[in-house]
């Protein structure tokens, strides 16, 4: 008890030295100033500096008070979504502007106008504390409130994510694909920050569960049913840590959909083992897991293929008369070592590669990319794209917002790294060539990776020379005429590969979205599993 009191205290104190310095300050600011020390002087200094100190504790109170994290919902019919109201650092800043402005009052003799201001802001400070306090008060009734909306809504599934940076892609990945059911769902989100970008992605009802018990709100049993009856499942598009949270719900059936499918290390990730389904494009994915000494029971794999391929145009179907295209699609950086995949950095010269020889490139950097210091890699690509006029390039801001299949139709051929584009791109039969990682040599590559048996790779250290226009006298690497649209069998020896590579990654039906289709419905229909 004595060690909470004195964490509270210390916790306290640096508080209170800002609140003594700013009575400091007014007290200062008068006797400098030019009021009359007896008069209205006299009246700013016991009005002010009290009132300074309350303006900068309340401020400090309402970063403590402040319900940042209560349940809310957007485009949920019967529910008021909540306003963020003023942030910490806002508060903050207005209360030490609001005690500069009493200062600056006192110092050019103004004495009832800093009573005023100081005035004001003080209870302008204990008006944004009470709001705070009810505002807490209301969390329970406000859960309430939520449930009884999403029961009123009746959603027979979640489409759940946790991760608060802009992980829209993610969701446009799946989203699509679960509105052809004509079902009704809501978007489910633990952080605030998150609900601005998730909104962007869907109609559906964006729901906000910041707190383990709101998740209660949503899932938590109520007889043998989800606390919001109608729900069936939920369905995962990442991996993150906070999944196991609304997977301990087993009124539900918890599906995981991922974003792709690829020799990354996430996907064969030892968390999938606790879904009730793991939906995987095809037979290479439930082998990884073995492989990676991850055990799953062989029921809960479900081959779904990829059914954002639905419609994409194949190797000779491109449209007539149109020049060769070369869809360039570096991953992101990773996270850690093992997942430090990403060609970003080579693709300035493997763009001046490409317009040196004559192809028109559709560049499309990983969502990610957009987020750190790699935006200046991509600004550098864009600009050697622009000094290219008129040949038809796209560039990151173009492809932006494109789909991936949208991508692929664009392009005769594609340039990548290890990750989900290069699978996806599997079910064109289009060439495909892949950029070495670090520490990877060509012949251990398909080893490491099994995804790039088929393809041609490329040595980001042998891009230099000639403006990045092959080896060091100009020469253009040999990999590059594989890409071309009219290559000849001799040009390109790896089709074979690629077909058979296709079928082992995608399944029979690559480009086929009934499958998918199909295994949603059975999950619906199923019901929730049994609890637990």
């Amino acid at each position: 008890m004595r060690g909470a009191a004195l964490a509270v205290a210390r916790g306290l104190l640096p508080e209170l030295l800002a609140a003594l310095t700013a009575a400091l300050a007014v007290v200062l600011a008068a006797r400098l100033g030019t009021a009359e020390p007896a008069g209205p002087g006299a009246a700013a200094v016991i009005v002010g500096a009290p009132a300074a100190m309350m303006i900068v504790l309340t401020s400090a109170v309402h970063g403590r008070l402040r319900p940042t994290r209560r349940p809310n919902a957007v485009q949920l019919p019967g529910f008021a979504a909540g306003r963020p109201g003023i942030g910490t650092l806002t508060a903050r800043v207005l209360g030490w502007l609001a005690v500069l402005l009493v200062a600056v009052t006192l110092l050019l003799g103004l004495g009832p106008v800093a009573v005023a201001v100081a005035v004001l802001a003080a209870l302008g400070g204990l008006l944004l504390v009470l709001t705070d306090l009810r505002a807490r008060r209301a969390v329970p009734a406000r859960r309430a409130a939520l449930t009884w909306a999403l029961t009123a809504y009746a959603p027979e599934f979640v489409v759940y994510t946790a991760r608060r940076n802009d992980a829209s892609y993610q969701l446009r990945m799946w989203l699509p694909q679960l509105e052809k059911l004509g079902r009704r769902y809501v978007v489910m989100v633990r952080d605030p920050a998150a609900v601005e970008w998730a909104r962007t992605t869907t109609a559906a009802p964006v729901v906000c569960a910041p707190a383990v018990v709101d998740l209660d709100a949503i899932a938590a049993l109520a007889g043998d049913r989800a606390a919001v009856p109608s729900l069936r499942a939920a369905f995962y598009v990442n991996g993150v840590s906070e999944n196991v949270q609304f997977v301990n719900y087993r009124a539900l059936t918890h599906v995981y959909l991922g974003h792709g499918d690829s020799d990354k290390e996430l996907s064969a990730h030892p968390m999938h083992a606790m879904f009730d389904r793991v939906f995987v494009a095809g037979p290479a994915a439930r082998d990884r897991y073995p492989a990676a000494r991850v055990s799953i029971p062989p029921d809960r794999f479900v081959e779904v293929g990829r059914p954002q391929l639905a419609g994409l145009a194949g190797a000779g179907e491109r449209p007539p008369g149109r020049g060769w295209r070369v869809l360039l699609a570096p991953t992101w950086r990773g996270y850690n070592a093992r997942t430090r995949l990403g060609s970003l950095a080579a693709c300035p010269a493997l763009a001046r590669l490409l317009v040196a020889a004559g192809a028109a490139v559709v560049f499309r950097p990983h969502p990610f990319s957009w987020q750190g210091g790699d935006r200046r890699l991509i600004a550098e690509v864009d600009a050697v794209l622009a000094a290219d006029a008129g040949r038809g390039h796209a560039s990151a801001v173009a492809t932006r917002s494109w789909t991936t299949a949208e991508c692929f139709d664009a392009a005769d051929a594609m340039i990548t790294d290890v990750g989900s584009m290069l699978v996806d791109f599997f079910a064109t039969r289009k060439p495909y060539a892949v950029v070495l990682p670090a520490g990877v040599d060509a012949a251990t590559l398909a080893e490491r990776y099994p995804s790039t048996a088929a393809a041609y790779s490329v040595d980001p250290t042998a891009l230099g020379g000639a403006g990045g226009s092959g080896d060091a006298v100009g020469r253009p690497p040999p990999w590059l005429a594989a890409l071309r649209p009219d290559a000849s069998e001799t040009d390109d020896p790896l089709r074979a590969a690629r077909a058979a590579l296709t079928r082992h990654y995608l399944g029979d039906r690559p480009r086929d979205d009934r499958p998918f289709l199909d295994a949603v419905r059975a999950v619906l229909e199923r019901g929730p599993a049994s609890p637990s």
